[in-house]
């Protein structure tokens, strides 16, 4: 099924996520519909799938995530996004789609697709999760503050950073 993309007059989605056009000036007759060609743009690394339109003489690249959703679901709501899910950043499907807050994107889909970068994986960790694990098992032994400072000295880390550890406050994917 074709929807119109609203906004943009002259372009239409399908729900496979492609965007298509009927423009006469550039195609003839305005009855054929053309498949638009996608690039990829983002900053980061973190591409994902754009169209350039143009309405009046000027140009807009918008991402094909958020130009389907608008013509299927609804225009995106005030603070949402166009979330992908677990076929990931490249599937553009109606299926594949819906629109979420921001800290959704940041927190529940990363745990979901493993893409959260917590622990050994975040690129600032200066212990790996053996070390948690003796830091936790050695403060349940003795818990006063001589240990704590005992076990920062030992990691080179901060006693702040032990305590964090040790109230779960940070690694606390670490069993």
């Amino acid at each position: 099924m074709i929807k119109p993309i609203p906004g943009f007059e002259h372009y239409f989605a399908d729900e496979l996520g492609n965007i298509y056009s009927n423009k006469s000036k550039y195609f003839g007759d305005p009855a054929i519909m053309h498949r638009l060609r996608t690039t990829l743009a983002g900053k980061n690394g973190f591409n994902y799938r754009h169209v350039c339109l143009c309405v009046n003489n000027h140009k807009y690249s918008r991402k094909i995530s958020t130009l389907v959703l608008s013509a299927f679901v609804s225009p995106r709501p005030r603070g949402m996004w166009a979330l992908h899910g677990v076929n990931g950043r490249f599937d553009d499907s109606l299926n594949n789609l819906s629109w979420g807050t921001p800290s959704k994107n940041h927190s529940e889909d990363r745990i979901r697709d493993g893409t959260m970068r917590w622990g050994e994986k975040n690129n600032k960790a200066t212990l790996n999760e053996i070390q948690i694990k003796i830091i936790r098992r050695f403060h349940s032994m003795s818990s006063d503050d001589q240990t704590k400072k005992y076990l920062s000295e030992i990691f080179n880390t901060s006693r702040r950073n032990i305590n964090d550890i040790v109230l779960r406050n940070t690694w606390s994917h670490v069993k």
